[in-house]
């Protein structure tokens, strides 16, 4: 707000300046007898008037380009609060954010939740560079997200792993994500000339489980990957 405080000074002075001079003007003409008035009264005025119109419009403009700055540090400062910078996704502390309001303790009993993790990542940043690791990273993050939109909602957990927490979800919702999930990255492996995304993954269905918090069901399904692992 500190832009706006000498600029609107500024136009405040002149703008009242000017229709001072416009009112006087105005009421000069209005006790003269018209066509004896001197003909550059009314070109006075007609320049105040034009001026004040003037001056309106290039404030208009000015602070509509200070509130689309304005809007982009916020935008920007949005990002780095609640998006993952390397995939665009939501970071933790947003999916986190996104969970108060999905769940509530009546739906919890039917919350399910599956786990993934690229067990390659290592591999592909030994063999082939760091760079080709975050693109993985976020071919992943995307072919996650676009498929999570019709199952549930979708977060960045950490380095390598992600996360999709649904509602009313059973086996078979669990089979149908995973079904759609490696059709689609068997077609992003086939455009690849070196070793694609290959991940693993564990999954928490809480009409089994009967955990009383959805961070509990997540911290589940990461823990049965690690599970696999052991």
């Amino acid at each position: 707000m500190k832009h706006f405080r000498p600029y609107k000074l500024i136009q405040v002075v002149v703008m009242l300046f000017l229709e001072i001079v416009c009112f006087c003007l105005t009421i000069f003409l209005s006790h003269s007898e018209g066509i004896s008035s001197p003909p550059y009264i009314f070109t006075i005025l007609l320049i105040c008037l034009l001026a004040v119109f003037m001056i309106t419009f290039v404030c208009i403009l000015y602070d509509l380009s200070l509130f689309q700055k304005m809007s982009l540090d916020y935008f920007d400062v949005n990002k780095i609060a609640y998006l993952d910078q390397l995939t665009g996704t939501s970071n933790r502390h947003s999916f986190d954010l996104l969970l108060k309001d999905f769940a509530s303790s009546e739906e919890l009993a039917e919350i399910g939740c599956i786990a993934f993790s690229l067990i390659n990542l290592p591999s592909v940043n030994e063999t082939k560079g760091y760079k080709f690791g975050d693109e993985i990273i976020r071919d992943f993050a995307e072919i996650l997200s676009v498929i999570s939109e019709s199952f549930g909602i979708f977060g960045r957990n950490s380095g390598n792993e992600f996360i999709i927490v649904m509602r009313q979800c059973d086996q078979k919702k669990i089979l149908e994500l995973i079904d759609e999930l490696n059709i689609q990255i068997y077609a992003h492996n086939g455009l690849l000339d070196y070793q694609g995304i290959c991940y693993d993954y564990g999954y928490v269905l809480n009409n089994r489980e009967h955990l009383d918090s959805v961070s509990k069901i997540i911290s589940l399904s990461i823990q049965r990957i690690v599970d696999k692992r052991s």
